[in-house]
């Protein structure tokens, strides 16, 4: 969902798919942030501005509200290495480099 721009209404097409689909289907979403490191990221999607699909960053409440409709699978809506880690947890070290959220839902009955 980071390359598609508030312009191209991302809500509707979420929407779409979730009203297209069974219930119990899920839905995976990841989706790129500035909430960690502002500057850092900003540069890093800049790289993007001349592409044919810019990033989008958005922050954790934009993404969180992709999943309405849907019931998200715990952990929820965190940091991609934070959902369901095998062995130890990352460090916030290794954490603030990471700038995506990601998270799994089940379409709400």
């Amino acid at each position: 969902m980071h390359f598609i721009t508030d312009r191209e209404n991302p809500d509707r097409i979420l929407a779409a798919f979730r009203d297209a689909l069974p219930a119990g289907s899920y839905l995976a979403l990841s989706h790129a942030t500035a909430d960690f490191r502002p500057v850092a990221a900003q540069h890093a999607a800049a790289v993007y501005d001349q592409a044919t699909s810019p990033v989008t960053l958005r922050t954790r409440a934009q993404i969180a509200a992709f999943f309405d409709g849907w019931d998200l699978v715990e952990p929820g809506l965190v940091q991609v290495p934070l959902w369901r880690p095998d062995g130890k947890p990352p460090r916030q070290k290794e954490l603030d480099r990471i700038w995506v959220y990601g998270g799994v839902a089940l379409q709400s009955t």
